[in-house]
């Protein structure tokens, strides 16, 4: 996959093998654990607002294709990655 959504499901298993992309949980206090080859089961989510999924809701998530030959693409793959940690950033802020 390059640079495609993919979704979750609320109460589904899941094996982080699975799923396209390398997968990590973080949590509250700053760790990320690799869930590479571990079951796992998404019991519950928020928005980066806040706002919490429901039991009919999926949640989606995109993989980065990080491979670029042009200087353009370079420039706005880094813009984006700028744009993400900022708002991990700031959701980790609100979270404490």
């Amino acid at each position: 996959m390059n640079g495609g959504d993919e979704t979750l499901e609320l109460d589904k298993k899941y094996n982080g093998s699975d799923l396209n992309g390398t997968t990590f949980l973080a949590t509250q206090d700053g760790q990320d654990i690799d869930l590479d080859g571990r079951d796992f089961t998404v019991s519950s989510a928020t928005t980066a607002d806040g706002e919490e999924y429901g039991a009919n809701d999926t949640i989606s998530y995109s993989e980065l294709n990080y491979s670029t030959s042009d200087m353009t693409e370079f420039q706005e793959l880094n813009q984006r990655l700028q744009n993400l940690t900022a708002e991990i950033n700031a959701r980790q802020q609100n979270l404490r």
